[in-house]
């Protein structure tokens, strides 16, 4: 598990009183994403993964990690949660080699890039579902599909359908494409009251994240790049980020983006190949 490191788990209590539990990971600079309905309760416990589990830390009277602030917008099942904790990567012996990461790369694929090219794409889930006589919860991280990308007919940010088990835990964690995130579970797709196992697991889409980041100034790690570039048109971070020369426009982009978004959707058409482009065609 590359991303372990990138995880915490947030524990709350809901409006009943009862305790649940909910996911969410660093993108840099001790900024955590989760969902917006895990983060709307009161959070009793933020604990990340390269943290010691409660007890043993209160026993070694070191300070828990505390949220300082939530940011959030209502029409949007997002919320990110300012810690000022950043992970820190265990001391390996000499000669070691471990892969880990200490933040999540957001994908660049904004919303009106997204078709059914994405389908069967492998990914990863993480979260912290509740696992019968565990005696703490654990760090799950589960493989799957991408099966398809849905508008919901209420309207919104598309949404990705994940061929993991929906259980109760994963809610706000990363879903992950190689080395990117694709999306941030926020719901189980159910009918008629159904337990949420038995639904489809949905992944809010990336687009929304990145606004919520810059409508709030905030240039998280090495995702601040992306932001400088699209969203802010810096000519260095473009360099830095797609290479001189490449931003290209497909005539498909010239079709579907506004015309103030061009810019936009050119610049993330480069960054979607980098991301897919060991993928090829399904």
């Amino acid at each position: 598990m590359a991303y372990r490191y990138c995880m915490a788990l947030v524990e709350v209590n809901n409006d009943q009183g009862d305790r649940e539990v909910g996911a969410a990971f660093h993108i840099g600079d001790g900024y955590y994403i989760t969902a917006r309905h895990v983060a709307e309760h009161e959070i009793f416990n933020f604990w990340p993964y390269d943290e010691p589990e409660p007890g043993l830390r209160d026993a070694m009277g070191l300070a828990a990690i505390q949220v300082k602030r939530i940011l959030s917008q209502p029409d949007v099942d997002l919320a990110l949660l300012d810690t000022g904790h950043v992970p820190r990567l265990p001391h390996y012996a000499p000669g070691l080699k471990r892969h880990h990461e200490t933040e999540v790369s957001i994908g660049g694929h904004l919303d009106d890039w997204l078709d059914e090219g994405m389908t069967l794409f492998d990914v990863v889930v993480m979260g912290y579902p509740p696992i019968p006589q565990a005696g703490r919860p654990v760090l799950v991280a589960t493989g799957g599909h991408i099966n398809a990308v849905i508008d919901k007919y209420g309207g919104g940010h598309p949404h990705f359908i994940v061929s993991a088990i929906p259980r109760g835990g994963f809610s706000g964690g990363p879903v992950i494409y190689q080395d990117w995130l694709v999306g941030v579970v926020t719901e189980s797709l159910v009918r008629d009251g159904a337990p949420p196992e038995l639904g489809y697991a949905a992944a809010l889409s990336v687009e929304p994240l990145w606004d919520l980041l810059h409508r709030h100034g905030i240039y998280p790690g090495s995702n601040g790049d992306f932001l400088r570039a699209v969203y802010d048109g810096d000519e260095e971070a473009s360099k830095r980020l797609l290479g001189p020369g490449h931003v290209r426009f497909s005539r498909r982009l010239r079709i579907r983006a506004p015309l103030g978004l061009l810019w936009i959707r050119a610049s993330a058409a480069r960054l979607i190949e980098r991301m897919f482009d060991r993928q090829g065609d399904q």
